[in-house]
């Protein structure tokens, strides 16, 4: 059974979903480099977080979508 071209229309991308993940997952990298004593200003770490994830979306696939009229 598929599930409704509703429900797969509000399922994120791939690009949406990868660089939701990797900015969180740098995130917390930053928390801990800063618990290891690696002090980085508030700025800094969120332009490393947006750029990094902002890479990761770039290079993640696009999601075809036959429901929404991508052949």
């Amino acid at each position: 059974m598929h599930a409704s071209p509703r429900v797969r229309a509000l399922t994120p991308e791939k690009k949406v979903t990868a660089a939701g993940l990797t900015g969180a997952a740098v995130a917390v990298l930053i928390w801990a480099a800063g618990l290891a004593g690696l002090d980085l200003p508030a700025e800094v770490a969120a332009g490393i977080v947006a750029l990094v994830a902002a890479a990761a979306g770039w290079l993640a696939p696009h999601t075809r979508r036959p429901d929404l009229g991508e052949g």
